[in-house]
């Protein structure tokens, strides 16, 4: 017992003094290791009083910096983390009452747009807590949109702002596909998913690896940028195959005819062939037709023929 309220003195030390990140880690996991031993009856009161004091120093220290780095927006989602692990070791109603403070903190991790980087399993939690008391759609909405306006801080020089932005597109992703599975509610995509600015992303991804403004980056980084970008933009793709495949009218009445040709331009060959046959069973509409025939000029033989293929069924 010593041994637990020890070490909680130590981690709570190394957070106020922030001489290392090690208490979000090393000394995190041996405090779990002590307090697993302690974990079949319940905690004596003196231990308890001690955790629930650290749990207050981590969330705390969760929103100690969140406007800065890439680095410190992780450090804030783990200290909200460590904080909420170490609720499971309370008893009633110590842990209610615990949950209820991290709450508080929860909705100022919301505004400082670190929430959706949160363990999914924790963003969960939370979201389920509050969907009494604030409309599930305007819940996830605000989360969405602070996510993706985070997005834009997608800095190409620096790996670690990079590596967040993918963090924040999986949370996105994750953020739509559990609100529709919850609620069967689909109208939402049309607003959702064009925040997410695909083709701005698009050009990204298709200029990147070429582009001498970042040949004098270091290959490590270059390499991690290009992953994360084509991670990123699986998701975005992933995003509109369930818009375009749920209500594919509705696509084309919010899509300007631009964007939905520079969508189209980065799909994989069996997408975009299955698209554009797709397209052609659909009503008739000016977009369908100046797809079709965009790509009747494109420089592969096969779209070309493709395209010059449907245009001819089109519309007749």
């Amino acid at each position: 017992m010593n041994d637990v309220i020890c070490k909680i003195a130590k981690i709570k030390k190394r957070i106020h003094k922030s001489s290392s990140c090690d208490y979000l880690y090393s000394h995190f996991d041996d405090l779990l290791t002590e307090l697993n031993t302690l974990k079949e009856g319940n905690l004596p009161i003196d231990v308890s009083s001690e955790l629930c004091s650290l749990i207050h120093v981590y969330a705390e220290d969760s929103i100690y910096n969140t406007n800065a780095s890439a680095n410190w927006v992780r450090y804030s989602a783990r200290c909200f983390y460590c904080a909420d692990y170490l609720v499971h070791y309370l008893e009633e109603p110590s842990k209610e009452k615990e949950e209820g403070f991290l709450n508080g903190y929860f909705f100022q991790l919301v505004e400082a747009c670190v929430a959706p980087v949160l363990q999914q399993d924790v963003l969960a939690k939370y979201i389920q807590r509050n969907i009494n008391s604030i409309p599930p759609v305007e819940l996830y909405d605000n989360l969405i949109r602070k996510a993706t306006r985070e997005c834009l801080r997608c800095r190409l020089w620096s790996a670690s702002e990079v590596s967040l932005s993918l963090t924040y597109n999986k949370s996105i992703k994750w953020l739509i596909n559990s609100y529709i599975k919850a609620y069967s509610d689909y109208s939402m995509l049309k607003i959702w998913i064009p925040l997410l600015n695909t083709v701005r992303l698009a050009s990204m991804w298709y200029e990147y690896p070429d582009s001498a403004n970042y040949e004098h980056l270091g290959r490590y980084t270059r390499v991690s940028v290009k992953r994360c970008l084509d991670e990123m933009l699986e998701i975005h793709l992933a995003l509109f195959r369930l818009w375009y495949w749920h209500n594919s009218q509705e696509i084309l009445e919010v899509l300007s005819l631009e964007d939905l040709i520079e969508v189209l331009e980065v799909y994989d060959d069996d997408e975009f062939e299955k698209t554009l046959r797709h397209m052609v069973t659909l009503p008739y509409n000016e977009k369908i037709q100046g797809v079709l025939k965009h790509f009747a000029e494109d420089d592969e033989d096969w779209i070309v023929r493709l395209s010059k293929e449907l245009l001819s069924q089109y519309h007749l």
